[in-house]
């Protein structure tokens, strides 16, 4: 709206692209108004009969996971675009949503593990093997005391094996897993 008052018009995928990466340009963990500013310029373009493109997606979820408990709206995000069917999503963005997932975990999130898992298997459904310094990264944040937290990182493993990742990798996740699943909880 104030943009139109300014003589600005937004009718192409550039110009809203071109927001949503302002969008994640500034968005930061303790805010979530550039994560929602993003969402509401994918709603806009829907309405004004623009397709987003993976750019535009890619933009928005970077937006999210920047920002303060964005992890939900870029898990909403991808699941409404997988529902739709219409973009295939690239590695690069499971991997964003890996990273925010694993630094929510570092923070004692155990939800951020759950939809870590998710995402994981997210990427074996489509044959995409996920980055195994990524899937370390996360085994050794699952926070120690927590329902499911051995089960969690037995899964990740697992799934690492399910994806086709090579051997040695699946072993140096299976050896990190089994010595903190040891760790008595605090």
């Amino acid at each position: 709206e104030e943009m139109a008052g300014l003589g600005i018009t937004l009718g192409n995928v550039v110009s809203y692209n071109a927001l949503l990466h302002a969008c994640a340009q500034a968005a930061h963990e303790d805010s979530v108004q550039y994560a929602t500013h993003a969402l509401d310029l994918l709603r806009k373009m829907r309405e004004a009969g623009v397709a987003a493109s993976v750019e535009s997606y890619t933009a928005a979820l970077k937006a999210c996971c920047k920002s303060k408990g964005g992890l939900g709206m870029a898990t909403a995000l991808v699941a409404e675009v997988r529902e739709r069917g219409a973009l295939k999503l690239p590695p690069q963005t499971y991997n964003l949503l890996l990273d925010t997932c694993t630094r929510e975990a570092a923070l004692r999130d155990s939800q951020a593990v759950q939809v870590a898992l998710t995402v994981l298997e997210m990427l074996r459904q489509d044959g995409v093997m996920p980055d195994t310094e990524r899937c370390l990264a996360l085994i050794a944040a699952v926070p120690p005391g927590q329902h499911l937290s051995k089960w969690s990182r037995t899964r990740v493993v697992e799934l690492m094996e399910e994806s086709g990742l090579e051997y040695a990798a699946v072993m140096q996740a299976h050896q990190l897993a089994d010595s903190l699943n040891k760790i008595p909880d605090p």
